[in-house]
């Protein structure tokens, strides 16, 4: 499905009963998210008011609260005192990249995305030959859209494909039980998967990373392709550790030079991305 055909789908959708409640506050941040990211909200505009949206959305206040608050870690939305939530400013993507890192650093779960690791990597290690190549097949189109995506800075729909492409690995299994679990682990890791893909050098990491297991996949070689994705998911987590660490020492670096942290920002010192 491409970028255009997935907007279509989302304005499709009913503006009422999202999901269901464990998940709620993510499809919440997904559609305003969406909303940004097509130009239905402009950068710099007022979002509506939390009642506008209660009634739109069909969702509690509590829910679209914690939606928000989760844009906001991001820069995707800022609060601006007693005049209300505006659309963060899109030329400032320095610092939305310095925020994102800071709200991994802190939200991050190590054992969650180990433990997607070991599923995923048993579901693919299981899959026969024409599984394997069918999985391969159906994949490309995902991770082409994946890169569209990114291109036209459109993360809302680079997250999309992302679950797409997990939860299509975790389908070839008849297991209902482990594919459910599967699929419920990559929803609960929906707004770290944001996260992620706010951060360019990340997301195209990831993106390379889902072409090698699709070419592992279309050999025929699915101890390699579960290795590989096992390998993906931990990867993140890695990153995590580089720039906590990174952050740490910018962080005595600061204090030796006797600078204090930005008090506006939320997010303590700025981390610098990391390269390996």
């Amino acid at each position: 499905m491409s970028v255009d055909d997935r907007q279509r789908r989302r304005e499709s959708r009913p503006r009422r009963g999202l999901g269901s409640p464990r998940y709620l506050a993510d499809e919440i941040a997904d559609t305003i998210w969406s909303w940004i990211a097509t130009g239905e909200l402009a950068s710099g505009e007022k979002l509506p008011s939390e009642r506008e949206l209660v009634a739109r959305l069909g969702v509690s206040r509590p829910a679209l609260r914690e939606a928000i608050s989760s844009l906001e870690a991001l820069a995707i939305i800022e609060s601006r005192t007693t005049r209300g939530r505006y659309v963060a400013d899109r030329g400032d993507d320095r610092r939305s990249e310095q925020l994102a890192a800071a709200w991994i650093r802190q939200h991050a779960d190590p054992e969650l995305d180990e433990l997607r690791g070991v599923l995923e990597a048993h579901v693919v290690s299981s899959m026969s030959e024409s599984d394997a190549f069918d999985a391969a097949r159906r994949a490309r189109p995902l991770i082409f859209d994946q890169e569209k995506a990114i291109e036209l800075r459109l993360p809302a729909h680079a997250v999309e494909c992302d679950s797409d492409f997990h939860k299509l690995l975790c389908s070839y299994t008849a297991n209902r039980a482990l594919s459910s679990l599967a699929e419920g682990l990559i929803e609960s890791t929906r707004a770290e998967t944001r996260a992620v893909y706010s951060l360019s050098e990340t997301n195209r990491r990831a993106i390379e990373q889902h072409w090698r297991i699709i070419e592992a996949l279309a050999a025929g070689d699915v101890a390699h392709a579960a290795r590989l994705d096992a390998d993906h998911l931990l990867d993140t987590v890695r990153r995590y550790e580089i720039v906590r660490a990174q952050a740490k020492r910018d962080s005595l670096t600061e204090t030796a030079a006797g600078g204090q942290p930005d008090p506006g920002s939320g997010a303590g010192p700025t981390p610098e991305r990391s390269k390996e």
